[in-house]
């Protein structure tokens, strides 16, 4: 089973798709410092650096094609303005893109919970099924797999019409009862932080602690701004860890 993995982050998904079997064969990201986290750990891996121009022609038979598309534009924490083109957001559609010319099997797709509030899950279903694929989705956090933070995110699923025997929140149940895959380290203590331009405090956990956001510490390499960031971005990997073995279940 191969996987492509598109606005890759640190590779929290792909984590996630190599412990249920998943080989990938390529990334797409931006970002430089993540570029340097996904080749230091998933060495020979190709990464190209820019979705509008990535071809997915080359990798006609791929059996999954997973991306976390920018949620700047859906997120509460941005201008809400939705998956329209133009926007970072709005870069989902590159990813429809892809999936056409690669012909998977599967596409997972993951973004923050303003998908659903602000509209634009609608928007990315229609768009699916205009392709002839059929999706299911569901609402997780981290929280729901025993992690000590909030994480709240949206996983479609698509498949082509007509495919049957899929049924994701059984999967998932299934799956979190019998593999959580990992889990965090030690018990987590916060710190209150001011953020100047919103003239307000937030609580947060002290450390920096990256069991908690289920990544393990080989994962990132730095003590920095950019680590910081990227871990914000990231997908916790046990939280996307049961969708992926039930793809892998259903490709086998």
């Amino acid at each position: 089973m191969t996987h492509l993995s598109l606005f890759s982050g640190i590779g929290g998904i792909d984590l996630a798709a190599h412990w249920a079997g998943f080989e990938t064969v390529q990334f797409v990201e931006r970002d430089p410092f993540c570029q340097k986290v996904l080749a230091k750990n998933f060495p020979g891996v190709p990464i190209h650096d820019d979705i509008t121009t990535f071809s997915g022609l080359p990798f006609r038979g791929v059996t999954l094609v997973s991306g976390g598309f920018p949620c700047q534009d859906v997120s509460g924490a941005g201008k809400r303005v939705g998956v329209v083109e133009g926007t970072r957001s709005g870069l989902y559609r590159e990813l429809l893109r892809v999936t056409r010319e690669v012909g998977a099997q599967f596409v997972l797709m993951e973004n923050v919970y303003g998908l659903i509030t602000g509209g634009g899950l609608f928007t990315v279903l229609a768009d699916l099924a205009d392709m002839g694929m059929d999706a299911q989705w569901v609402r997780l956090r981290a929280s729901d797999i025993k992690l000590p933070h909030t994480r709240d995110r949206i996983f479609i699923v698509a498949y082509p019409s007509g495919v049957s025997g899929f049924y994701l929140h059984q999967n998932i149940h299934s799956q979190q009862k019998s593999d959580c895959k990992g889990g965090y380290e030690w018990s987590p203590t916060t710190v209150r932080v001011y953020a100047p331009t919103l003239g307000r405090t937030f609580r947060v956990l002290a450390g920096l602690c990256r069991g908690h956001y289920g990544i393990p510490r080989e994962l990132d390499c730095s003590k920095n701004a950019d680590r910081l960031r990227a871990l914000g971005n990231a997908v916790v990997p046990q939280q996307a860890y049961p969708i992926l073995k039930a793809i892998a279940e259903m490709c086998a």
